[in-house]
């Protein structure tokens, strides 16, 4: 995907059952501030896999879904710069040792993870939620009406 900085894109998979294998995502975007405005977003889908999505200048949206990471030598959900879940979502994360659930990458100043208003969110890991390439200038947002369960 051809994507000049400016240029918003989101990728949508909708309604669709997915069994990834690849330790590496089963999306990925270019490790390019060029693509910071390429979102993937996966929306009523089903995935069981090891990562989602690699892709650490953009962002990821998981709405209404159910992710199981958790084969065989695993890692995180996703190396993203930015997340954001919303609807009914469940997420179970059983890592190899030591992987967080996400991992934020690229620009410090936009890394973050929301909750969008009214959504319920249950997630169990087995490791840490989060790692960020540098913390201290992450925002987690859990906006009005939002459930997050972490486990």
């Amino acid at each position: 995907m051809d994507s000049p900085a400016g240029n918003a894109y989101t990728v949508t998979m909708r309604d669709i059952v997915l069994n990834g294998s690849n330790n590496y995502g089963l999306v990925q975007g270019e490790n390019s501030s060029d693509f910071c405005n390429v979102t993937f977003r996966f929306e009523s889908a089903v995935y069981t896999g090891p990562k989602l999505a690699a892709h650490p200048y953009g962002a990821l949206e998981i709405v209404k879904s159910t992710i199981d990471i958790g084969l065989s030598g695993s890692e995180e959900l996703a190396a993203v710069n930015r997340i954001v879940l919303d609807g009914e979502t469940t997420i179970r994360h059983n890592p190899a040792s030591g992987h967080r659930l996400f991992y934020l990458q690229g620009e410090a100043a936009t890394q973050s993870i929301t909750v969008k208003a009214g959504a319920d969110v249950k997630v169990t890991t087995g490791d840490a939620f989060f790692a960020s390439d540098d913390s201290s200038q992450m925002d987690v947002t859990i906006q009005d009406g939002a459930l997050l369960s972490i486990n």
